[in-house]
């Protein structure tokens, strides 16, 4: 079964950032990652339009 949704993964830690995109790549997600609130929502204000957000809950600036 092959899932197709598009996920927006923001994260301020690199490493955890690449351990979730990569396993929700094996499952065939495709993944956009962010590493902070203001780029994400930049991402999406420039027509970035994700099925679901991963979004880490304490993060400096904008957060979860």
């Amino acid at each position: 079964m092959s899932n197709t949704a598009n996920i927006l993964l923001v994260d301020d830690e690199p490493g955890m950032q690449r351990y979730i995109k990569t396993l929700l790549e094996v499952d065939d997600y495709k993944v956009e990652t962010a590493s902070t609130g203001e780029e994400a929502l930049e991402r999406v204000q420039k027509g970035l339009q994700p099925d679901l957000v991963l979004l880490d809950v304490l993060m400096p600036g904008i957060d979860g």
